[in-house]
């Protein structure tokens, strides 16, 4: 005798029905609590939001950009060593590997911070 309800018409389903885990809400509920927290772990985690990170000893080039100045008829007379502190705030990914010499920096390193 066969378990699979009839039509009304008296014949059997042409295929039978998937009996599968996923057809189990208790099932899809836990995969995607577990789907959740997988996703809050990987922001917290990698991104790091609101994240403050502070540079000592940043130099500042009186050089950079010099074009812009020395067009309107200003030159620098002395430019002493300057080295300052910033702090930062963002994500904790893009931040994260930021030094006081950059890591764009075409030049060498030429500051105290030891990098």
């Amino acid at each position: 005798m066969s378990t699979a309800p009839k039509k009304p018409d008296g014949t059997k389903p042409a295929i039978k029905p998937a009996g599968g885990m996923l057809n189990d809400r208790r099932i899809r509920l836990l995969l995607a609590i577990i789907g959740a927290i997988i996703a809050w772990m990987a922001v917290t985690i990698v991104v790091q939001p609101g994240t403050t990170k502070t540079i000592s000893n940043v130099p500042v080039d009186f050089t950079y950009d010099s074009a812009a100045y020395t067009s309107r008829g200003l030159s620098i007379v002395s430019a002493p060593e300057k080295y300052v502190s910033l702090k930062l705030s963002g994500d904790g990914y893009t931040i994260g590997s930021l030094t006081a010499c950059g890591t764009a920096a075409k030049r060498p390193c030429t500051c105290r911070c030891g990098a």
